[in-house]
């Protein structure tokens, strides 16, 4: 980047001081593009005096998401204009992308201005909307292939997956995009109301296969289709099903994942999660952390506790989170008996669970157990919490139902142990680690 003699003129002092005025709220948590530092960036590209004065007050935070919150369409373009120019100009905003968020129900406006146009001749013609012109920026960015993008978000509910132009239009942009997401290791797809996802979409999905880690799916069926698609993911490491029609096809898929670490399914009851949970135990025998959660209505969760049984007999577990499950003492036992890697355990609203039994058979208990988040469990006995404050010696956190929390016994036992409470929740935390059995 060249020197001008005229900018060369003024002092460093001056450009801090017109610089300084150039840099956005910084209270805010998020970076909303609107706010984007463009001007800002704008002026560090000048030469390289002001690069080297601009570039210090940039936060580098705020390059790392593409386009997390909605902005003006012109914004859009003039932000991705800019980080085009900076790699053409060697300069580094373009390499700092990490995340890029697509909300494409934030982005498809309505209006009737929007909808497709038909020519004399019955084809479909696309306005150059707003839609259009904040995609347009999307992809010019991702064109871009930045070096450190790694983390994609898809979030669908704008896209009528019933209409075949709305459709078509947004999958115009996003296979643009494919070739830019070799990189991708992250990837979450949002839908709504469990539609089955388009075909077109499907094969975007499938080619993110090469180096994709970790998969979010929210809110869509699980048909034959995308199964195939997510069988091609065989280095996967962590999955997450949320609000998912699975059917048959889950237990048909896990295998094909057999270096998954990570599995989470927030569960709608639909379906008898069983078979599911015992091919997951059966194929994926690295899975150190489970969570089976229920989503919707207050009903139980379908899987069987034998099935979980499995997950504890036959995987690594270090971590284990359940709700809504049918659960007793006879579980809780062999929770202990296999599970004395488990730092962290969460049994939410488990109501048959009352833990007398499990104090007589304790043994090892859980000897590395950090965390242990007990909520809703109502029939929980005083004689369990006290077991476990004076075994526990790693606990760092626990977590009581309402009815012990206010058991004025149970209150100085824990306190004793060294614990004390969260502000404003049921959270007991050790306040000296060191203090052990009682």
């Amino acid at each position: 980047m060249p020197d001008s003699p005229n900018t060369r003129q003024l002092l460093p002092e001056i450009l801090h001081q017109i610089f300084f005025h150039l840099v956005v709220n910084r209270s805010s948590r998020h970076w909303p593009v609107e706010q984007m530092p463009c001007d800002l960036m704008a002026a560090s590209m000048v030469c390289m005096d002001w690069w080297l004065e601009a570039r210090r007050l940039v936060d580098e935070r705020m390059l790392h998401s593409v386009f997390s919150h909605l902005c003006h369409p012109t914004e859009a373009k003039r932000f991705a204009m800019l980080m085009g120019e900076s790699k053409r100009l060697g300069l580094d905003y373009w390499t700092l992308v990490v995340r890029a968020e697509i909300y494409v129900n934030e982005l498809i406006d309505l209006n009737p201005l929007d909808r497709p146009i038909k020519d004399e001749h019955g084809a479909t013609v696309v306005s150059n909307t707003a839609f259009d012109r904040r995609m347009e920026a999307y992809t010019t960015i991702m064109e871009l292939c930045p070096p450190n993008l790694i983390d994609l978000t898809v979030i669908l509910p704008g896209v009528d997956l019933a209409e075949s132009w709305s459709v078509d239009r947004f999958c115009h942009y996003l296979e643009k995009m494919e070739p830019a997401c070799a990189s991708i290791r992250r990837f979450r797809l949002v839908g709504r109301d469990r539609e089955v996802v388009h075909p077109k979409i499907v094969s975007f999905v499938a080619s993110l296969a090469p180096n994709l880690r970790l998969i979010s799916l929210y809110d869509f069926t699980l048909d034959s289709a995308l199964s195939t698609a997510l069988r091609r993911f065989t280095g996967l490491r962590g999955a997450h099903f949320s609000g998912m029609v699975t059917d048959d096809h889950l237990p048909t898929l896990l295998p094909s994942w057999p270096y998954l670490h990570y599995f989470k399914y927030d569960h709608i009851g639909q379906t008898d999660l069983g078979a599911s949970v015992v091919s997951l135990a059966r194929s994926c025998p690295r899975v150190k952390d489970f969570s089976l959660q229920r989503l919707g209505d207050r009903s139980m969760l379908p899987v069987p506790a034998l099935a979980l049984c499995h997950v504890l007999l036959q995987l690594p577990l270090t971590r284990f989170s359940v709700s809504f499950c049918n659960i007793d003492d006879t579980f809780l036992l062999a929770l202990m008996a296999h599970g004395t890697a488990l730092q962290h355990i969460e049994l939410y609203k488990c109501s048959e669970i009352v833990g007398d039994t499990a104090v007589l058979g304790w043994k090892d208990g859980w000897p590395n157990l950090k965390r242990l988040l007990l909520d809703r469990c109502d029939r929980l006995s005083f004689v369990f919490v006290k077991k476990v404050i004076g075994s526990c010696v790693k606990l760092e956190q626990i977590e009581l139902p309402a009815h012990l929390h206010k058991d004025n016994d149970c209150r100085e036992l824990i306190t004793q142990g060294g614990f004390q409470i969260k502000m404003q929740s049921r959270l007991w935390e050790r306040v000296d680690v060191g203090s052990g059995a009682m």
